[in-house]
């Protein structure tokens, strides 16, 4: 009985020592291939991207057929993915001399989707450790799906602000492209995840998460706020660009006095509809300050939750766990 006290005393003595110098080790590891793998990872992503991109427009297909594989690529490996495949637009318009405001329309719906996507997948708090193969399955596409919609909306808010700002349209009409995207992507990305999820060799490390509701809720503020900003932007674009029919603000106003009356109503009316008129484009240009707000949640999702077993990380930190469990195991037997 002594003899076991005095293990589990030298067990927990060395416990801490060994917890820390393992977290260092592991830190150090982590860091210096990390550097290493997102380059490698960004390199060969652009070079693929632009070597498809080249035989889809060889054969007449639309480049934008990547979009959804990169983004399932980017979930699943990292957002150096990502990265590379939006440098890969630029070299293949570059190639094809097509380099202009269309590519960079381009860059920014495929930048923002990938992108997006790739930080929250696995970062959400969806996914239980012990919820068991079935549950995991659908816990990990119900999760994909959810960081699908966070990159789905955060490319139409910036395209909208983007096109109207820049000046590259009077207001954002691909939307509906952007959704036929992401659908393609929903597919292949729910299939992918789940093949992922079966063939694992274990299931998702570490014990669930004490943030996974506040995620969840950060998440769906981050939806709301996004596809607030998307139909909010547009709006203003749009009666802005309507406005500008009007050759002057005394036309306006009559034109409004006869359509709301002179009452209440119709004063809130003018008033609105002339500061838009005046000022429409820095109206625009000002919903912008939503991006930030979008910004700023993402970097909460991001910093509060450790990864999860998509990301690049996470086979090492697997393989040293095991490893310090099986030195911790041989020293509770000297």
């Amino acid at each position: 009985m002594a003899r076991e006290e005095k293990r589990k005393e030298s067990a927990n003595t060395r416990g801490p020592i060994r917890s820390v110098g393992g977290q260092t080790i592991r830190g150090l590891k982590r860091n210096s291939r990390i550097s290493v793998n997102a380059y490698a990872g960004l390199v060969f992503a652009a070079v693929c991207y632009l070597g498809l991109g080249t035989a889809l427009t060889e054969v007449g297909a639309p480049a934008g057929w990547l979009t959804g594989p990169f983004t399932v690529a980017a979930a699943l490996l990292g957002p150096s993915v990502a990265l590379g495949g939006a440098f890969g637009i630029v070299l293949l318009a570059l190639s094809q001399a097509a380099l202009g405001t269309g590519t960079f329309v381009v860059g920014v719906e495929f930048l923002s989707l990938a992108l997006v996507t790739a930080l929250t997948y696995g970062r959400l708090g969806v996914v239980s450790p012990n919820g068991g193969v079935r549950r995991a399955l659908l816990a990990r596409a119900v999760e994909y799906l959810c960081a699908l919609l966070l990159g789905t909306v955060s490319a139409l808010a910036a395209l909208t602000w983007l096109v109207s700002v820049a000046e590259i349209a009077p207001y954002y009409v691909g939307y509906s492209a952007t959704v036929s995207t992401a659908a393609v992507t929903a597919v292949l990305g729910v299939a992918a995840v789940a093949g992922d999820e079966l063939f694992a060799d274990d299931p998702p490390p570490g014990e669930p998460s004490s943030w996974s509701a506040q995620n969840r809720r950060t998440a769906a503020a981050y939806a709301l706020v996004g596809f607030a900003w998307f139909v909010g932007a547009t709006g203003i674009a749009v009666l802005a660009h309507d406005l500008s029919n009007f050759t002057n603000v005394d036309m306006l106003t009559a034109s409004l006095a006869d359509t709301f009356g002179d009452g209440v109503l119709g004063r809130v009316v003018s008033t609105v509809f002339v500061t838009v008129y005046a000022y429409g484009r820095a109206s625009v240009a000002a919903s912008g300050v939503l991006g930030l707000l979008l910004t700023a949640w993402l970097v909460r999702i991001v910093r509060t939750t450790p990864p999860g077993r998509t990301t690049e990380r996470a086979g090492s930190e697997r393989f040293d766990e095991r490893l310090l469990r099986v030195g911790e195991g041989h020293g509770e037997d000297d």
